[in-house]
């Protein structure tokens, strides 16, 4: 989006593409409450998981980069995180809706992944895996762009150092 637009019409895009991807990920949850999961399962994350995943970056990435100021956007970083909020909690009410279901499952809403417990131990076993496969990545990418890879904090790396792992499948 940055390449492509500035000032109000980036402003219009940052919603678009926040509710376009609200959309795509609760068409492809459905209408059951959040499943918590505290050990990854599968290739991809569920559905929820990886809207509370993505849904952030888009602020992060703007607000990191002070992308803001050099696409002249009238968007403060509370602005994105507002916009990013209200699009999923939107899509997530029409989705429902659409499909005939008058009743909101409960924690059915993307909460925030430090606002779930089990997602502390999920995120502890994908920041150990990464941190198992980031030498061989690193071997064979053939484009070291910093900011497409992904990374973890030294804070937030802080606050999984005291989180216990299930053992055994």
């Amino acid at each position: 989006m940055a390449r492509h637009f500035e000032g109000a019409v980036f402003d219009e895009e940052v919603r678009s593409f926040s509710v376009a991807l609200s959309l795509v990920l609760y068409r492809f949850h459905g209408t059951e409450s959040f499943t918590p999961m505290s050990k990854p399962q599968g290739s991809h994350p569920i559905p929820l998981i990886r809207l509370e995943q993505t849904q952030p970056l888009i602020y992060e990435v703007y607000s990191k980069l002070h992308i803001q100021e050099a696409l002249k956007s009238n968007l403060s970083r509370l602005d994105m995180i507002n916009i990013t909020s209200w699009s999923s909690y939107t899509v997530g009410l029409f989705w429902l809706r659409k499909n005939q279901h008058f009743e909101i499952p409960e924690d059915y809403f993307i909460a925030g992944s430090m606002q779930r417990p089990e997602m502390l131990a999920y995120h502890k076993y994908i920041v150990d895996i990464w941190d198992e496969i980031k030498p061989r990545i690193d071997e064979v990418k053939r484009i070291n762009d910093e900011h497409s890879e992904l990374k973890f904090s030294p804070q937030y790396r802080k606050i999984l150092e005291d989180v216990v792992l299930e053992t055994g499948n």
